[in-house]
């Protein structure tokens, strides 16, 4: 079975704290950003390797429009774990709303190659300057 140890050395931040993942997931699906972000953030600094907080944690902060603060979790997330396509749309999604387009549309790019049937991909980049 799974151990604490595993954890801090690998990707699943449950065996970390499971109630504290939980809860973070409920208050997200809530709409209560402000104290999901608190969880995630305090996940992340549990487990620094656990890249399930840092996605939870960046997209949390992208939910809330804090996009300033999220662009650097997801970036740091998407450097360990590049082939998630949905987090890097909302890597993406963060950049043209903090007005990085170029940025932006590198990424989207970069889903529709993986994902050529991305239809929010598409009408982002479709829609950018």
């Amino acid at each position: 079975p799974p151990t604490l140890f595993m954890a801090l050395n690998g990707t699943d931040l449950t065996y970390v704290n499971p109630f504290m993942a939980d809860l973070g997931t409920m208050l997200t699906k809530a709409r209560r950003y402000d104290r999901a972000s608190q969880i995630f953030f305090h996940l992340t600094q549990l487990c620094k390797d656990c890249h399930d907080a840092k996605m939870q944690f960046g997209y949390v902060l992208a939910a809330d429009e804090q996009f300033d603060k999220a662009i650097p979790v997801l970036g740091d997330y998407l450097r360990a774990v590049p082939d998630n396509h949905q987090m890097r749309f909302v890597y993406a999604f963060a950049c043209s709303k903090e007005g990085k387009i170029d940025v932006a549309k590198a990424e989207l790019q970069r889903v529709l190659n993986a994902v050529p049937d991305h239809q929010q991909a598409k009408a982002l980049l479709s829609s950018l300057p």
